[in-house]
């Protein structure tokens, strides 16, 4: 008997599973499926009342994958899935026609309650296809989510609209845990960058494009280096930055999501590589590491990373925006980092698995050629003379920021630095990609350094020297005027000079 177009019926755990499930799994087998189980508890979590099914759904991803494995199967794989889409409203089948079918436009109510949908693909095991989910909330502005963007769902011609950020299931056939983390992470880069969102299987094929010790289909895992070879293959670069005890690991993640690129973490799970896409974090009010690398210069350089407390992850192992604690290790363990990762992963023992930091990889325009950690040497240039003579210096706090030009200036203009100022700066041409380093005193902005992040550190980046605060700019004068120049590069205290004057 053919299955009608679409039912509508209430969001609950067992009409969840079923609707999830494909004909390949057992009640059972859905039951224990940890994706499937993250997911209702997730929507459960965000509010999901409704649900309505397209019981016939083409989707050009699991498309690829079918064209490209399954279609030359012995076993009949079905081309077509299943779409759940969710609300936060309650409805039945005669309150869902009258939103699609009137001529009239979908009510407020009904449009503004669209959850986001859930791609379920016909498939024995990685039936979580495309995932496209609202986020929890922002929790006053603790919780944050700059890699989203609005995706639209076309429902019976009701266009129906979400910002997220999309993620699917490990299909161990197609796709290793890397390729789905780029995967995730493409999605954005496509908006940001008008790059192309490949596929898994063709990201799979890029990244084994070149010398391989297997086939690439099935796949099994990628390295740093096949990761690195998909992302030129999408027509940017990989940003790789390896885990070690010299590397601010939080405030760098935080750094690269301000322009809202989603950084790809590569995490040792109890000796076993995996990789998650970054796409959100939570800010503290206060700090909740006392350090986040075994660096000690002096002065200290207080990031604005010892405040992070949780990232918002999405793990193929586990669902979207999987929420990790960000934790600080004891300084009588080897000091490999400073801080570790606790999620959902069990460990041998039963308890939560230690997730060990491994290396960043951010896919980045071709052209932004300044690193995060290329800005450290010269913040810490300038942080070193404001110590001097800076009062409630330990209230300092840093903030990094990837940004483009036009949200930078944007910021200029509506901020509160003298009327001149804001004029040559918004009249400036400026490269398309800059870094901002702004050093804040209890919580509000006093200076800003601008560097070219085009440029390259053996040059002079920094473009610019804002002064939000007039005290603190006398205070560099004086610093400047008494002798500084063993503390600084020849060329960073000259422009110092003419800004500060």
């Amino acid at each position: 008997m053919e299955a009608p177009p679409y039912e509508v019926m209430p969001f609950n755990q067992d009409k969840f599973l079923d609707a999830v499930r494909s004909s390949f799994m057992t009640r059972a087998q859905v039951e224990s499926h940890e994706g499937a189980d993250y997911l209702q508890r997730y929507l459960s979590e965000i509010g999901a009342k409704t649900m309505v099914v397209e019981n016939d759904y083409t989707d050009a991803d699991y498309l690829d994958d079918f064209a490209n494995y399954y279609v030359k199967s012995y076993v009949r794989y079905e081309r077509h899935c299943r779409r759940l889409h969710f609300f936060s409203i309650a409805f039945d089948e005669k309150g869902f026609l009258s939103e699609i079918v009137n001529r009239s436009a979908a009510s407020e109510e009904f449009l503004h309650s669209y959850l986001g949908f859930i791609v379920a693909r016909p498939l024995p095991s990685a039936i979580i296809g495309r995932t496209v989910i609202q986020t929890y909330d922002s929790d006053g502005t603790r919780r944050n989510y700059p890699t989203t963007k609005q995706y639209s769902a076309h429902l019976f011609g009701c266009e129906l609209t979400v910002n997220s950020l999309a993620f699917q299931e490990q299909d161990t056939v197609l796709a290793a845990c890397a390729t789905v983390a780029l995967w995730s992470a493409f999605q954005k880069t496509s908006a940001l960058f008008e790059t192309s969102a490949s596929t898994p299987a063709q990201i799979t094929r890029a990244a084994t494009s070149a010398v391989y010790s297997s086939r690439p289909l099935p796949s099994r895992a990628l390295r740093l280096e096949q990761m690195a070879r998909a992302v030129r293959a999408v027509g940017l670069e990989p940003e790789v930055t390896s885990a070690g005890p010299h590397v601010p690991i939080m405030s760098l993640i935080y750094g690269y999501l301000q322009l809202g690129v989603p950084v790809v973490l590569i995490l040792d799970v109890e000796g076993d590589g995996h990789a998650v896409t970054v796409a959100g974090y939570s800010l503290n009010e206060t700090p909740a590491l006392t350090r986040e690398d075994w660096v000690d210069p002096t002065p200290p350089l207080r990031r604005v990373g010892l405040r992070m407390d949780e990232l918002y992850v999405h793990d193929d192992g586990v669902g979207p925006f999987a929420r990790i604690k960000v934790l600080e290790r004891p300084e009588k363990v080897a000091k490999k980092f400073a801080v570790y990762f606790e999620g959902d992963w069990k460990g041998a023992s039963g308890n939560a698995a230690c997730l060990e930091p491994r290396a960043i990889i951010v896919p980045v325009y071709h052209k932004i050629r300044l690193t995060f950690m290329d800005l450290q040497d010269w913040v810490n240039q300038f942080n070193t003379i404001a110590e001097l003579e800076m009062k409630d210096f330990d209230k300092v706090e840093w903030f990094f920021a990837l940004t483009d030009t036009n949200d930078f200036k944007v910021a200029v203009k509506l901020s509160s630095l003298p009327t001149a100022i804001r004029r040559n700066v918004l009249l400036r041409e400026l490269p398309r990609f800059v870094w901002t380093a702004t050093l804040a005193v209890a919580g509000e902005a006093a200076v800003q350094l601008v560097f070219d992040a085009t440029g390259m550190t053996r040059s002079l980046p920094v473009l610019e020297v804002l002064y939000y605060k007039d005290d603190v700019r006398k205070t560099v004068s004086k610093v400047l005027a008494s002798g500084a120049e063993q503390l600084l590069d020849e060329r960073f205290l000259e422009l110092l000079r003419e800004k500060t004057g």
